[in-house]
């Protein structure tokens, strides 16, 4: 689970052609390794909403996970993300806005056509999910790609998901993650 606060700022809507419009709060875009073609792209589009998209495997799919409302300029917003192998869903201000299926190859968005010589969809449910090896705060990857503009909060980073409670509770407390009064289960892990 990857869990957020952000605010973007009205400049973040300024479409930059280079950039497609997109505005990324936390990511990695390293797909370009030979055995790790991992892909977390967390922020919005300027004409679309708050957007999670990731790509766990050699087949290079990416899976979009978005919410129906769009996002505000100069409003903090709570996002958690869900990611495992099977299933990715998004919450955003403690509510569970979106969520997708992973196990089905025919519901992804490609996005790395030109990767996909020689890849049969029957072969998807032998793919095993890979893991970024870097992730970085404001933009897609290290080039500064899809930069943040606006301000960025208490990042935190689970090995597991959060349970819906535990989701809630960090929205509903205001508070970065060492003071929310979840347990001493919840702090460190």
């Amino acid at each position: 689970s990857v869990s957020i606060w952000f605010w973007a700022d009205l400049s973040a809507w300024a479409r930059d052609q280079r950039e497609g419009g997109w505005r990324t709060a936390i990511g990695s875009w390293h797909d370009w390794y030979p055995t790790n073609h991992a892909w977390l792209h967390l922020g919005f589009h300027v004409d679309m909403n708050i957007s999670n998209q990731v790509m766990i495997s050699a087949a290079q799919y990416a899976f979009n996970c978005q919410d129906s409302q769009k996002i505000e300029p100069c409003r903090w917003y709570h996002v958690v993300v869900r990611v495992n192998r099977n299933r990715q869903e998004l919450w955003v201000n403690g509510e569970q806005v979106s969520n997708v299926d992973m196990t089905r190859a025919y519901l992804r968005h490609e996005v790395r056509i030109p990767y996909r010589k020689n890849w049969d969809d029957s072969q998807w449910h032998m793919q095993k999910m890979h893991l970024p090896n870097i992730l970085c705060l404001g933009s897609k990857s290290s080039q500064h790609h899809n930069p943040w503009i606006g301000k960025i909060a208490d990042v935190s980073i689970w090995r597991r998901w959060l349970k819906p409670f535990e989701i809630r509770a960090l929205y509903q407390q205001h508070v970065s993650i060492d003071k929310v009064k979840l347990g001493s289960f919840v702090h460190g892990k």
